[in-house]
């Protein structure tokens, strides 16, 4: 018989072990194999949690092409859209950027929705976004009509 007496995240009751059982249950340092599946498990945890938490928080950015740099004549414009309430029917349908633009005579190049976190509950916003459109510079004054401002171009697609 063999006698192994040792202290860890575990306690035994009975410390004697034949040979070949403190062989198996003892790792190169000393300690049990169940402390390193134990700390395998709280790395495998703390890094399905981070990577969990980071998708929950991503936003989403859709775009018609590419964002490119304002020229002389082109400008960014910028409106924050919210709308609906979720739990009740029918369901908001955010607006067009483009037609929306173009119906009341603005040249639009390009559009893009950069979607806002909105909480989970009865009586919270079904849909935050802020729409944002590369125009005419010359049509600054009739997006102003439509709630747009003067913003900067929407974060680079990823």
């Amino acid at each position: 018989m063999f006698s192994v007496s040792f202290t860890g995240p575990w306690i035994l009751n009975d410390t004697s072990f034949n040979l070949a059982a403190a062989r198996a249950c003892l790792s190169a340092d000393g300690r049990g194999a169940g402390w390193v599946r134990t700390e395998r498990m709280k790395l495998l945890t703390v890094t399905l949690s981070a990577v969990f938490l980071l998708a929950g928080c991503q936003t989403a950015l859709q775009a018609e092409s590419s964002p490119r740099a304002t020229t002389g004549e082109q400008l960014w414009v910028a409106a924050r859209v919210v709308g609906g309430k979720q739990c009740e029917l029918p369901r908001y349908t955010p607006p067009d950027t483009r037609q929306l633009l173009e119906q009341a005579g603005v040249t639009v190049f390009e559009t893009a929705v950069e979607h806002l976190a909105v909480c989970s509950a009865c009586g919270c916003p079904d849909y935050a976004a802020i729409h944002r459109a590369l125009i005419n510079q010359a049509d600054l004054d009739k997006a102003l009509q439509l709630g747009f401002k003067p913003g900067h171009a929407p974060p680079a697609l990823s």
